[in-house]
């Protein structure tokens, strides 16, 4: 598996184009449903919304290769764990949960390394990985006694051993198919297979369910909704062949009973964790969706409209993995240049002021600095832009770490968050005073908030020109074209030995506009 495998590989490609497909037709059936039948369909919008995201970022991992994709499914293990953890109490004993971590990241290892006994550069080291489970649950045993501790350990135990077996072995086999020589067809096959049956299983139930399937453990779950998943289950091996043209007659009969069986016994072993501890989702991740456990390859939704935001290492890896995508399409496509990199060297909390033409003004920003501030830097976005609408919010929040600011009502309270966000050394705030984009490319006036926010504190402020970015993607344009594009970073100020009244904060403000606008006469730019 390798992106140059990927983009000729006739398995892939056509999954690609399948999936692709379903989603325009499920779009132009949602538009039909609202725009035509004035049907309520803003929660059917929201699922289908997350089904993009999910596609997309599942897409790019299995593109970008063998490594990528086993990271990227033991990274989805150890957030469903956490998921399940916090729901089942499990998340306070330190001990047991950080041993669970520990053998999902060992499972993965097991699916990255090769056997050292010969085994071909590649395939994983299989010996290893079906024998983790025993390790894990002996370093799970061993616990209570390294504590000497015995009441309401058994329970502990239980947990983190059901928790480790299913989420991080038995999810993590889909890692290990990476490994196969028909790596596309099996795991495009299973994630699609799954998507479907359960999507099938949602419809019919809908339609014809009259019988429940298991009332105690999951009441909406029906006869008639489980028996048209299965049929759908066991047709699409024999549609979608060419996953694994190797297979004959009985293997294809398998493989729909697997997957037709196997995903809704998945989904009611949930329901019955989920049942016990007296919960419907193990969280509220993807709207529509539920849990990551709930569906297994999905990110934070809910939590992401909250500021600030908690760590969260599934949400590091894609922000870190989608900035360095960002790089590189930025210095291909717009030959992007930094000029100045020197006065961004800072260890102190720090304002970034720039002008604002594009979006791609806040990629380019966030560009110059190293990966491991990234997650400290926080570009003030509108909250009445960005954190409405489900794309624009999986953006903001994840791909940017974008801080929501109010541009009308609830001005102060976002100056009084990004005090807060600077009282923490290290801490970037960047910050568009014109408050929009330009719709000319021309320097607009400086709102007075910055001002309010930097007068009277020992606080650094780099003033910076972003040119370019206009020409490469005005407002209004859908995509970004191919030009040229380069940041200037000015040289650092401080403005702790002034006022805090309406003059000095209006003069701060009118100087770093012209700061700003002087970078770009002396650059030459236009």
């Amino acid at each position: 598996m390798s992106p140059q495998i990927a983009l000729h590989d006739p398995v892939f490609r056509a999954y690609f184009w399948i999936v692709l497909i379903s989603l325009v037709i499920g779009g132009a059936v949602l538009g039909f449903l609202r725009f035509v039948l004035k049907k309520e369909t803003a929660s059917m919008f929201k699922t289908y919304w997350s089904w993009i995201l999910i596609a997309g970022i599942g897409f790019i991992v299995v593109f970008l290769g063998r490594i990528p994709t086993i990271v990227g499914v033991t990274f989805l293990a150890i957030y469903a764990f956490k998921e399940f953890a916090r729901a089942s109490g499990l998340h306070r004993d330190s001990w047991m949960t950080s041993a669970v971590y520990a053998a999902i990241v060992t499972v993965g290892i097991a699916s990255l390394v090769s056997d050292p006994r010969g085994g071909e550069q590649g395939t994983g080291w299989y010996g290893f990985f079906v024998a983790v489970p025993a390790f894990a649950i002996a370093l799970i045993l061993l616990i209570p006694i390294l504590r000497n501790r015995a009441r309401g350990e058994l329970q502990h135990i239980s947990l983190a051993i059901i928790g480790f077996v299913y989420i991080g072995w038995m999810f993590g086999h889909l890692g290990f198919m990476a490994n196969s020589r028909n790596a596309y067809g099996f795991i495009c096959y299973i994630i699609f297979a799954a998507g479907l049956t359960d999507v099938a299983a949602f419809t019919f139930g809908k339609i014809f369910g009259r019988h429940a399937l298991r009332r105690e453990i999951s009441p909406n779950k029906t006869w008639e909704g489980a028996l048209g998943a299965l049929a759908v289950a066991m047709v699409l091996p024999w549609l979608l062949r060419f996953s694994f043209p190797f297979f004959g007659a009985w293997q294809l009969i398998l493989t729909g009973l697997i997957v037709g069986i196997g995903g809704q016994l998945g989904d009611l072993s949930i329901s019955v964790i989920k049942r016990d501890i007296g919960t419907k989702d193990m969280a509220a991740t993807i709207p529509g969706h539920g849990g990551i456990l709930d569906r297994i390859d999905s990110l934070v939704y809910d939590r992401l409209r909250q500021f600030p935001r908690e760590p969260d290492i599934l949400v590091y890896g894609l922000r870190s993995l989608g900035a360095l995508i960002i790089r590189g399409l930025l210095h291909v496509y717009n030959h992007f240049e930094i000029i100045g990199h020197q006065n961004l060297r800072t260890n102190r909390s720090l304002v970034i002021v720039a002008n604002h033409c594009s979006h791609i003004d806040t990629l380019c920003l966030l560009a110059a600095l190293p990966l491991r501030k990234l997650h400290s830097a926080f570009p003030a976005a509108a909250s009445d832009y960005f954190f409405q609408s489900v794309p624009r919010l999986w953006a903001a929040a994840i791909l940017v770490n974008a801080m929501p600011f109010a541009r009308q009502a609830g001005v102060r309270q976002s100056l009084s968050l990004c005090r807060e966000l600077l009282a923490n050394p290290g801490t970037i705030l960047i910050i568009f005073p014109e408050g929009t984009r330009s719709i000319t490319g021309e320097v607009g006036e400086f709102k007075s908030g910055i001002g309010a926010l930097v007068a009277g504190r020992d606080i650094v402020v780099a003033p910076c020109f972003i040119n370019g970015s206009f020409q490469a993607w005005p407002k209004g344009k859908r995509f970004p074209r191919p030009r040229k594009v380069r940041l200037i970073v000015g040289t650092p100020r401080n403005y702790r030995d002034r006022g805090t009244d309406k003059n000095d904060i209006c003069a701060i403000a009118a100087e770093l506009r012209d700061a700003v606008s002087e970078l770009r006469l002396a650059n030459g730019s236009h």
